[in-house]
């Protein structure tokens, strides 16, 4: 079964932001996500600029691709 991306996902690499998958994160990677509605993700600390600290794994509990940031 294919997974479904709700988030466009975008990781800085070489002074621009390129459009990527969730599971081609890279720990060290800045990203920032987007909601299907183009909304940005903002995390806990109001940051809409994430800085992976792992690679990103599936969680079969939640049923959900995760990724640890800083």
């Amino acid at each position: 079964m294919e997974e479904m991306e709700l988030h466009k996902i975008e990781v800085h690499k070489d002074g621009i932001w390129e459009e990527t998958g969730y599971h081609t994160i890279q720990i060290g990677d800045r990203f920032r996500m987007f909601h299907p509605d183009g909304t940005p993700f903002i995390d806990s600390d109001d940051q809409h600029v994430l800085h992976a600290t792992s690679e990103p794994f599936f969680d079969q509990e939640l049923g959900v691709w995760l990724v640890y940031i800083k």
